[in-house]
């Protein structure tokens, strides 16, 4: 009777088998055909029950955010699918935000994690001093309305119709459902600074509960 490969488990004839040059290619090509590694299926959420190597293809932010992962039961913690391919959940509104000394939210900056998992996330703000006043802000990311300790991006620049940008990064480890936006204000008094882009970014890195 027909053997298969240990790894893959693609089907192929014995020697004691009859010869059937058909039935073995329609075997072996019914096989590939269903093989999730040749055609990840689209998920919007984590399989239950991963294979190791079983990958999908993951529903981030439909339709502009999508990733494939890669299911690799060796790793030392919860977070096993491992990003392969993809881009990041994006937001990148144009803002004409007059800053205070007291956060304000960068309006578009919103994002609800559907998948948990480990991210890197970017924060990034351009803003523009005042024609006498100096400028310089603090841009900080929200979760659940709770300012955390990182990331955060500093702007500073002199009176004038300066621009300037500032930009950081960090690794997160988020929970499905988590709630985010970004917020910026004015470090000092006798400041000024209007904020005219900002960017924050959610980089899948791995995923798992």
């Amino acid at each position: 009777m027909p053997d298969s490969t240990p790894i893959l488990g693609l089907p192929y004839p014995t020697p004691d088998d009859s010869v059937d040059v058909p039935r073995d290619v329609k075997a072996l090509a019914d096989k590939l055909d269903a093989y999730s590694s040749i055609r990840p299926p689209l998920v919007s959420s984590l399989p239950a029950s991963p294979a190791n190597d079983q990958e999908a293809l993951v529903a981030l932010e439909p339709p502009n955010a999508y990733c494939v992962a890669r299911y690799v039961a060796a790793l030392g913690d919860a977070a096993k699918w491992i990003v392969i391919g993809g881009g990041p959940i994006a937001r990148m509104p144009t803002l004409n935000l007059a800053l205070t000394t007291a956060d304000q939210i960068l309006a578009g900056t919103a994002v609800t994690l559907a998948v948990p998992g480990v991210y890197r996330v970017r924060l990034a703000a351009t803003g523009i001093s005042g024609a006498s006043q100096p400028g310089s802000g603090q841009f900080t990311l929200y979760k659940g309305g709770v300012a955390q300790s990182a990331p955060v991006a500093f702007v500073a620049m002199p009176a004038g119709y300066f621009r300037a940008s500032g930009e950081t990064e960090v690794l997160m480890t988020c929970a499905a459902g988590d709630a985010f936006d970004a917020r910026g204000k004015l470090t000092g008094a006798s400041q000024a600074m209007t904020v005219s882009h900002a960017i924050l970014e959610f980089w899948p890195i791995r995923f798992g509960p």
